[in-house]
């Protein structure tokens, strides 16, 4: 559907919840494309307005993490199933620190 990206995207409340682009272009492939959250879009607008029209980034603790989603390693650490009785304990993996 070329011309759709820049548009809103909207959920059941007719909110706006994002903006739509850049569609995957092969004829194989229909209606899939991405979506910039509504937050990340108030992010980069803001911080542009801060800045006199320069985009800073995000802000970066410095690790890289992973959720602990896997079941064989959330037993091993004694979390219990997400789907379970303990499904609020919840966590990260601190795979790696930046240097500073």
């Amino acid at each position: 559907n070329p011309g759709n990206s820049g548009g809103p995207v909207v959920n059941d409340e007719l909110e706006v919840v994002g903006v739509a682009f850049q569609g995957i272009d092969e004829e194989s492939i229909e209606n899939v494309g991405y979506v910039v959250p509504s937050s990340v879009v108030r992010h980069f607008l803001e911080d542009v307005r801060r800045n006199n029209g320069i985009y800073t980034g995000f802000c970066q603790l410095g690790i890289e993490v992973s959720f602990l989603e896997n079941k064989a390693y959330r037993k091993f650490l004694k979390m219990g199933n997400l789907d379970g009785e303990n499904k609020r304990i919840s966590g990260v993996c601190v795979r790696r620190v930046q240097p500073s």
